[in-house]
Order: C-alpha cells, then sequence, then structure tokens
C-alpha cells in the first residue's frame, strides 16, 4: 500500500505530546503542504500561520477556558485540571481565511487535513481543533488574527496540534452504512 494511503488510514487525533519542539524543517514540510492544499478558484486566499509561542498559545487557551465554562454544553469539559484547549502541543497551525469568502472554511480544513496526514507521516500527532468556535467567532478571535499578523479581513477557521505523541490511539472502529456505491 501506498505511503500516501497508509498515512491517511492509520492517522488518529493525538491529544498528549511530549514538550520537545517539531524540527524547523518538519515545520516548514508542514506549512509547505498547507500552502499546496486545493483551494477555490485557485485564489489562494488563506494564510497559515504556526504558532510556537508557549505564553500566546496558553493565553487562547485559557480565553477559550473561560468562553466555555459559561457554555453548560462544554462547561464539564472544561473545568478538567490541567484544561488546554491544545493539549500542551509545542506547534498549533492556525489556518486563516477571508472572512468574506463563500469557500473559506473548505480551504482551509483542507488545508488542516494536509498538515494532519503529513505530520502522520512523519512521525508526529496532530488534532483538529474545533472547540475553540466562541473564541474565533468572537472579538478576542478577530484581534488575535491580527496578532498573528495577517492583515485583511481573516477569520481563524480552523486549528491543528501537532507535535511528538506521547501516545499512539488505536482506531476506532467506523460505523456501517456511512460509504457506499450508487451505480
Amino acid at each position: 500500500m501506498n505511503q500516501v494511503i497508509r498515512s491517511i488510514l492509520k492517522r488518529r487525533s493525538v491529544r498528549q505530546y511530549d514538550k520537545e519542539q517539531i524540527t524547523e524543517e518538519q515545520l516548514q514540510v508542514l506549512l509547505q503542504t498547507a500552502a499546496m492544499a486545493p483551494n477555490a478558484y485557485d485564489r489562494q486566499e488563506r494564510v497559515t500561520v504556526a504558532v510556537q509561542n508557549r505564553a500566546l498559545l496558553d493565553e487562547i487557551s485559557k480565553d477559550v477556558q473561560t468562553m466555555l465554562l459559561s457554555d453548560p454544553l462544554y462547561r464539564e469539559e472544561a473545568s478538567v485540571p490541567d484544561f488546554h484547549v491544545f493539549f500542551h502541543a509545542p506547534t498549533v497551525f492556525v489556518v486563516c481565511g477571508p472572512a468574506y469568502s463563500k469557500y473559506a472554511i473548505q480551504d482551509c480544513a483542507v488545508a488542516a487535513e494536509n498538515i494532519q496526514i503529513a505530520a502522520h507521516a512523519m512521525g508526529l500527532g496532530s488534532c483538529y481543533i474545533g472547540l475553540a468556535d466562541p473564541y474565533v467567532d468572537g472579538e478576542k478571535g478577530r484581534q488575535m488574527v491580527k496578532r498573528l499578523g495577517v492583515s485583511g479581513d481573516y477569520r481563524i477557521m480552523c486549528c491543528v496540534t501537532v507535535g511528538l505523541p506521547k501516545e499512539q490511539p488505536n482506531p476506532t472502529p467506523r460505523k456501517e452504512g456511512v460509504t457506499f456505491v450508487v451505480r
């Protein structure tokens, strides 16, 4: 089986990371895979920012936790000791898209998937972060886009944690009937 297909089939979300930072070479390859992801009309408008600043990641996590604690749906999850929305990963890729684009979410999601598949192929762990949505959609998220150096009317569309995995999660069985062929 080819390496790309093997990586897709074996990749799992990792939520425990070593503190050691990924290498500069790994970082650059992951940024390149994000840039090469498909995008609507080949406009290439999405921006991917790799954040390795621990204080900044902790600040975002604390802001997200504060928002989640006021949401009955996520209060319990945000109340756990040592909560960190990014699971203390050493690198977080923040994928931003133009607020005006009809396809920004899709463009950013495929870039995030490219990062995850490439990370797995390099022996790294990753996790797509969706829990930060209240932050992303709020004023703090808009301010963070600017703090990250992204100019223009951009929004954070998704985040991906990456690092050396402390765990190798087993695959969960896939539901029957979610794939089929119509001929």
